[in-house]
């Protein structure tokens, strides 16, 4: 069993950690551990408002706020992210308008430039986000559930320069599925849902 306590910061004026924060922190200890990492996917299951854990075992864990399934040299992993109560202490600027005003959507993509500032899935999510508000509703939340990787240490390791989120699917206003499009090469998919 691996156990390594995450540390984060709040973005903007959010009270809880946003998918993307969890998920990078995450894989930048796993990829230390488990230097061939190659698919990933990320789902979260509840909000998370305090730091936490991440705990790779093959023991089944029945409560957590997110996990990840990973592969790395043919075998197959799950860390078990877990809030462990102890308060986030800081706080970060984060503002989304700088992501979007550099955007051009059509009806079901939306693609910019590659902000260097941001990393790959926050890039990602903040694009879904918007694109989700502006062609499906725009009167509720949405929130990542799923962030996957076909290939993480390709991407890790990648300079793109444009991104584009394509949705490829959504079900009845609540639900929808998109690819992550860097370079004109899928890299992912993202799904969110609607709270």
């Amino acid at each position: 069993m691996i156990n390594k306590e995450l540390t984060f910061q709040f973005k903007g004026e959010r009270n809880y950690i946003q998918g993307p924060d969890i998920f990078d922190l995450s894989m930048k200890f796993l990829a230390d551990e488990y230097p061939s990492i190659v698919r990933t996917r990320y789902s979260a299951h509840k909000m998370l408002h305090s730091n936490a854990d991440v705990i790779v075992t093959d023991e089944r864990i029945k409560e957590y706020h997110s996990l990840i399934s990973f592969e790395s040299n043919g075998d197959s992993r799950i860390a078990y992210i877990i809030g462990n109560n102890k308060s986030v202490k800081d706080r970060r600027t984060f503002d989304e308008t700088k992501i979007w005003s550099g955007a051009k959507m059509s009806e079901n993509q939306i693609s910019r430039a590659f902000m260097k500032e941001h990393s790959l899935s926050e890039l990602a999510v903040s694009l879904m986000k918007k694109l989700c508000q502006e062609t499906i509703d725009s009167r509720i939340k949405w929130i990542v559930t799923k962030i996957e990787f076909t290939n993480y240490n390709e991407v890790a390791e990648s300079s793109y320069s444009n991104m584009t989120i394509e949705i490829t699917s959504s079900h009845k206003g609540r639900l929808a599925k998109s690819s992550i499009i860097c370079d004109d090469k899928v890299i992912g998919q993202l799904l969110f849902s609607a709270i």
